[in-house]
């Protein structure tokens, strides 16, 4: 087999594999300022064909499946698409396909169709259909099961924008400053993280940030804007107070003025 045929083989191997191997979910925790690492925290999750039979309450579900999302009708669909067309693919390539055993079917069929693929008595358009097909199975229960965990920043974006003269000339930058934003009728906060997938984006002005790097910046500008923003809080207050006092910068002037200080 050509090294070009390689890869669509073990893209089909990494799918079948997240279908019925348990799968070791690992979660990083990062210092912002050195991206050290902080604590590594590794948990084993079932195999997805076996949330996915769960999910259709064919048989009684582990304690696994509690904490994630049922789906019901939609997971009994899939089930069926699956374990028909994996039962067609075994049939076609003289691979035993267990009725009762959907994951054990799937390995089998994986080897005689990697075994017939090497012998070239499958094509590399047959390969990749397939392959999508299974990677697509693997999408859909990962989006049902375990979807991306999405959060709000609560703070506004930090974000600096463009600020555009009469002519459209650039005249400086400044802050986004968005906190929250309507969407479709409904108010949001305007950054939306995803822990998943370590991005961030803000539905104001947006802008992006990706990866712990990403991630990390966005921490260190926001506390940046948040100071700045205190700063102008202290000075606006201070101002306010002293012309509560009645402590004007004229009157300032002349109370340190020596002929004013003479007369004290």
């Amino acid at each position: 087999m050509s090294d070009s045929n390689q890869p669509t083989t073990d893209l089909l191997l990494d799918a079948v594999d997240a279908l019925t191997k348990p799968r070791q979910i690992t979660t990083v925790q990062k210092d912002d300022d050195t991206d050290a690492w902080l604590n590594v925290h590794t948990e084993t999750h079932p195999p997805l064909l076996e949330l996915l039979i769960e999910g259709t309450g064919v048989t009684r579900g582990s304690p696994s499946s509690e904490i994630r999302i049922p789906i019901d009708a939609d997971a009994l669909e899939l089930w069926a698409q699956v374990h028909d067309l994996v039962r067609l693919w075994c049939l076609q390539l003289d691979a035993s396909f267990v009725g009762d055993d959907l994951m054990l079917s799937v390995r089998h069929w994986y080897l005689a169709h990697a075994n017939a693929y090497r012998a070239r008595k499958i094509s590399d358009v047959t390969d990749k259909d397939v392959t999508r097909m299974v990677q697509g199975w693997v999408r859909m229960i990962e989006n049902k099961f375990d979807p991306p965990e999405k959060r709000e920043w609560m703070d506004p974006c930090p974000a600096y924008r463009v600020v555009r003269g009469v002519e459209g000339a650039e005249v400086g930058h400044r802050r986004c400053g968005a906190r929250r934003i309507v969407v479709q009728g409904e108010e949001r906060f305007a950054i939306q993280l995803n822990v998943t997938t370590m991005t961030a984006e803000c539905g104001s002005c947006k802008s992006s940030w990706s990866g712990s790097r990403g991630l990390s910046q966005l921490r260190y500008e926001t506390n940046l804007y948040q100071i700045e923003l205190d700063d102008r809080e202290a000075a606006r207050t201070a101002d306010m107070e002293r012309l509560a006092a009645g402590d004007t910068p004229d009157n300032q002037k002349a109370a340190d003025s020596p002929t004013v200080q003479g007369f004290r």
